[in-house]
């Protein structure tokens, strides 16, 4: 990981270098990666801490980056709300877990039932600090499931007009597409 970060930045700092003319040799790679800066660019963060790399190579290249994340950003609000982030938010809520012997209950992991209480409130305490991010199928084990766990996540204090933006207009924002799709306006 620690290899992979290294040379997206060193490839990131190669392709300024060959906008500004400092390297003197044609580079058609980084050329192209030029070329596509303006492209919104989406990373898919692993876990909270992928999640933080990103951010922090959006905030060193004055980049905003588009981060499908883990539905877990609750545990660090503070790093989000003060961030220009876009998310990509699952509703792939973890099941209750069924506990039939003491086995079951001696293997049950802290963190692993909080999450299950908390993961509801995700989009919630997303809306409260004022990130925007969008809602995604993407983890469900069937996608049936989608409208039942945004429901649920209403239940849990999400707003239903911040969870038909999160389905609409977020994402056509994120991916400048929304001069042509994610509102019922004459044209889109």
């Amino acid at each position: 990981l620690m290899g992979a970060v290294a040379l997206l930045r060193q490839t990131l700092y190669d392709a300024q270098a060959y906008q500004q003319g400092t390297l003197k040799e044609t580079n058609l790679s980084l050329q192209a990666l030029n070329q596509q800066q303006q492209i919104p660019q989406v990373f898919e963060a692993g876990n909270k801490w992928d999640m933080l790399r990103i951010q922090n190579l959006a905030r060193e290249f004055g980049k905003t980056y588009i981060i499908k994340t883990h539905g877990d950003e609750y545990q660090n609000i503070n790093s989000w709300k003060n961030s220009n982030a876009q998310l990509i938010v699952p509703v792939n809520f973890p099941d209750a877990v069924e506990v039939k012997s003491y086995f079951d209950a001696a293997n049950l992991r802290y963190t692993d039932l909080r999450h299950r209480d908390a993961a509801p409130f995700n989009p919630y305490i997303l809306q409260q600090n004022k990130v925007p991010f969008a809602l995604t199928t993407e983890g469900l084990k069937d996608k049936k499931e989608f409208l039942k766990n945004i429901r649920e996540a209403i239940e849990h204090g999400l707003s239903q007009t911040t969870a038909l933006d999160a389905l609409t207009t977020n994402p056509a924002k994120f991916l400048k597409v929304d001069d042509k799709v994610g509102t019922l306006e004459k044209g889109k």
